[in-house]
């Protein structure tokens, strides 16, 4: 069986012409109790250049609008790794830059990559979500009682997501909700 490390560096070399950094590829296990798990495969962390995979990936669901139907499809090592991989250079999944990578995977016969690639281009651009999540910080600031400032990332956030890197990507958020607190409290 060849390691995550092998893979990376396998890929690293056909995918990305071997331009990519070298990440610590290190799989993780998930038991279920660990909530920030709940939906995510793997996670890049660009500060400390490790690539975590989570253990015995689940399936997935693929939902098909045209038919109106659901299925499941098995996850694999090599998607999750690609994936990942795409954030070293490309960043977030709301970046276009992200899903021209992904596009460019699935040209290279990676046909998983052009669908999630799809399914990101669906989504609010960068400008667009950061609006939501300031409309939300006012909606949420008026609520009594008021929430405390972790409640209120774990609701923006969503399940997904980890909380100490979404709030390294908006740093002014905690500002951006004590001005909303104070605006609402005058």
């Amino acid at each position: 069986m060849t390691s995550g490390q092998e893979l990376f560096d396998e890929y690293n070399r056909k995918y990305f012409r071997g331009r990519l950094r070298r990440y610590e590829v290190r799989f993780v296990r998930f038991d279920g109790a660990e909530e920030k798990w709940l939906g995510v495969y793997g996670y890049c962390d660009r500060e400390r250049h490790i690539i975590f995979i989570r253990e015995h990936l689940p399936s997935r669901l693929i939902f098909d609008r045209k038919q109106d139907t659901v299925r499941q499809e098995p996850m694999s090592v090599d998607e999750v790794l690609l994936h990942e991989m795409c954030h070293i250079q490309e960043g977030t999944h709301f970046s276009r830059r992200f899903r021209v990578k992904l596009r460019q995977l699935a040209a290279a016969g990676e046909n998983w990559a052009g669908k999630e690639a799809d399914e990101y281009h669906q989504l609010p651009t960068w400008n667009e979500q950061m609006r939501l999540f300031r409309r939300q910080l006012n909606e949420f600031a008026s609520e009594h009682p008021r929430p405390d400032f972790h409640l209120v990332v774990r609701r923006l956030e969503g399940r997904d997501a980890l909380e100490n890197d979404f709030l390294r990507k908006l740093p002014w958020l905690r500002a951006a909700w004590n001005a909303a607190c104070r605006a609402i409290d005058e």
